[in-house]
């Protein structure tokens, strides 16, 4: 019976050294959650978390900004040669040269130049940058791709610059939006020149959505003056249906400017100089190239600069805007520096001279 009681006595006190060993793990499980609440909801871990959270959505938004607007700018600041840097049947997924599409396969191609020096225009891109290309014979046609559009509102703006006029009052197109094929063109900007008496002394220009014939062609009613500098946009509304999205041209406008100078819509002509026949040409699926062409009735010779394609009207006129990201990201106590780039599709950030991916890897 002694012996029983005394294994009773150490069992009950082996349980209660057991129960406070417990009790103390469950204390210090106690202390460690308040310690993890407390570094979690510190107001400077909120303040490092929100600018933390601040500094990722000012990078998205500011790079979404330059995908969705802003798709591809050309001020032709390469070396003055050959624009084209092949056929278009190798240029895959390259978005930033130019390639041939049609011509430039004969004994002696003629191909699209760059030509020193830029074109400028007041309001648009007051000082020049880089060189030009120049249009200059029949031959060879050059386009440039980039990622594809297929809804909403696609601007083309470009300056130009008749050298010489062609010797006829036939038109043709110099200018427009493309699918990135050899085949499909869109927004086309048609030239004909103007004649005087025996003398041709300007120009006009009219737009098409698609391949309309020339019965179906609307021109300007101004007469354009060569060897002087215009600013053109060219615009292509994508339209639920079928054969009734709309091109519009604008010559000379300002951000302020809503009425465009020539319309080619769907139906009949009206008061705003609209072209009919649109109805009896397909849609464009996408719109992914611009496309410069050496047409047989374009201008003689003409020189284009400073491209941009975007998809709001208020991006073509901001100054020095281009596909890339933020120069600087504020937040409530301090600033992230660096330049937020948007290359090929991909986000990168340059600062101290060196260039790093999303990731933070360093590129270059």
């Amino acid at each position: 019976m002694h012996l029983l009681l005394l294994f009773v006595r150490k069992n009950q006190s082996e349980s209660a050294h057991l129960h406070d060993k417990i009790c103390i793990i469950e204390k210090k499980a106690v202390n460690l959650h308040r310690d993890i609440l407390t570094s979690l909801f510190n107001p400077k871990t909120i303040e490092c978390m929100k600018k933390i959270f601040t500094v990722l959505c000012a990078a998205m938004i500011g790079w979404c900004t330059a995908n969705a607007k802003v798709v591809m700018t050309e001020s032709f600041d390469r070396p003055v040669d050959t624009l084209n840097m092949g056929l278009n049947t190798m240029m895959g997924s390259n978005t930033t040269d130019w390639w041939t599409y049609s011509g430039g396969t004969g004994a002696t191609p003629k191909f699209i130049q760059v030509e020193e020096g830029s074109l400028s225009y007041a309001g648009y891109m007051t000082e020049g940058v880089g060189n030009k290309a120049y249009l200059w014979s029949t031959d060879a046609d050059d386009l440039r791709q980039f990622a594809p559009i297929t809804g909403g509102k696609v601007y083309l703006a470009a300056i130009i610059n008749v050298k010489e006029l062609r010797q006829g009052v036939t038109s043709d197109y110099f200018l427009c939006l493309g699918d990135a094929s050899a085949s499909n063109m869109y927004a086309r900007l048609y030239s004909k020149s103007v004649k005087e008496g025996d003398t041709f002394t300007g120009f006009r220009l009219g737009v098409s959505k698609y391949s309309e014939t020339n019965t179906y062609l609307r021109f300007t009613e101004e007469t354009y003056l060569p060897e002087t500098n215009y600013l053109v946009v060219l615009e292509y509304e994508f339209v639920d249906g079928e054969k009734n999205d709309t091109a519009r041209l604008y010559v000379n406008p300002t951000k302020a400017t809503t009425e465009p100078t020539l319309v080619c819509v769907q139906d009949t002509v009206n008061g705003g100089g609209s072209a009919a026949g649109a109805n009896a040409k397909a849609d464009a699926s996408k719109i992914a190239s611009v496309n410069l062409r050496q047409g047989s009735n374009t201008p003689r010779q003409v020189y284009i600069d400073e491209i941009k394609v975007a998809t709001s009207w208020e991006e073509l006129f901001e100054a020095g805007a281009t596909p890339s990201g933020i120069d600087e990201v504020e937040v409530s106590s301090g600033k992230v520096p660096g330049t937020k780039v948007l290359r090929d599709g991909h986000l990168y950030l340059i600062y101290g001279g060196r260039m790093y991916d999303v990731q933070g890897k360093i590129i270059q």
